[in-house]
């Protein structure tokens, strides 16, 4: 058994690793100090939402659905089976469609033992796939929500017979409002990730009726709608944040510049509402980490999609 340090916070050494918004900053390297165990905490980036979409007035209107929630992966592998030093990518967060346009995917993060930039599976040491864009708004039927980031088979890495590995998938965004008249999609909290989905769009039928975005709710000890959709006439819907208490904050290395506090939920996008008369509301990025983006409303223009967080790598040593 390997003997975690809970009691002895000195014990151990924690560093967070984000993405420093430096395009093509290709991988960046892990020095491993001296210890016996390393712990590796991966967080995929996170779906954009899809944009809402355009349609003159007296016409049906769909929004766009909200992107997926990165998958997380845990690892926790003895030293002496590492190299000094190990190499690093950082999933990039999907961004939101323009009016009419699905979002991006959110990008794997992951370890590799090899710093090219080639991927090579046989040098991977953990990985964590991106959340899945949501789908774009239409005139006809409903835009899906992007998929969550999935699993990852622990055959797939280099020395899962070795270690304790934990692969736990995303959040699926919700759905855009129908065309033929809804609100976008809610979003509840998970049992299962901390990282949220993000909410669909609201949508304006042929009547110009409009619909709001859909909200984040929750339920006890939470009140029941923690962040709200985009209010009908093209409100904007809210970006997302971290939801209870925070318990620690761990140091940032590398070229990241945010701190990470450990919270019960990291929140998605809200869908922005739809416009009978003018440009829906735009979709509220998923918080910086791993969250999906919320889908934008329907309108005379579409509005646009939010974008999904960024993915991250927390690091222990003891």
């Amino acid at each position: 058994m390997f003997q975690f340090p809970l009691n002895n916070p000195s014990g151990i050494q924690t560093f967070l690793y984000t993405y420093g918004g430096i395009s093509g900053q290709g991988r960046q390297s892990i020095i491993i100090p001296p210890c016996k165990w390393v712990l590796l905490w991966l967080g995929g980036a996170g779906g954009g939402g899809g944009g809402g979409f355009t349609g003159a007035s007296s016409s049906a209107r769909g929004g766009g659905g909200g992107g997926g929630s990165g998958a997380q992966m845990l690892c926790v592998i003895p030293s002496h089976l590492l190299p000094p030093v190990i190499y690093y990518n950082i999933g990039v967060g999907g961004v939101g469609g323009a009016a009419g346009a699905a979002g991006t995917n959110g990008g794997a993060t992951h370890v590799t033992l090899d710093p090219k930039a080639a991927v090579v599976s046989q040098s991977i040491v953990i990985l964590a796939n991106g959340g899945s864009g949501g789908g774009a708004g239409a005139g006809t039927g409903t835009a899906s929500g992007g998929s969550s980031g999935g699993t990852s088979a622990l055959s797939n890495f280099t020395f899962a017979a070795f270690s304790i590995f934990q692969s736990t998938a995303g959040q699926t965004g919700g759905n855009g409002g129908i065309a033929t008249g809804d609100a976008g999609s809610n979003i509840g909290t998970s049992s299962t990730t901390v990282f949220l989905g993000g909410t669909g769009g609201g949508a304006v039928n042929a009547s110009n009726t409009e619909f709001a975005g859909g909200s984040t709710t929750s339920s006890s000890p939470y009140p029941s709608t923690i962040l709200s959709g985009g209010i009908v006439g093209g409100g904007n819907g809210n970006n997302g944040h971290t939801l209870g208490l925070s318990t620690i904050q761990l140091s940032t290395r590398g070229v990241g510049v945010f701190p990470f506090t450990i919270s019960d939920y990291y929140l998605g996008g809200t869908g922005g509402g739809g416009n009978a008369s003018g440009t829906g509301g735009s979709g509220g990025n998923g918080y910086i980490y791993s969250s999906g983006g919320g889908g934008g409303g329907a309108g005379t223009t579409g509005g646009v999609g939010g974008s999904g967080g960024n993915g991250f790598i927390l690091t222990g040593f003891w």
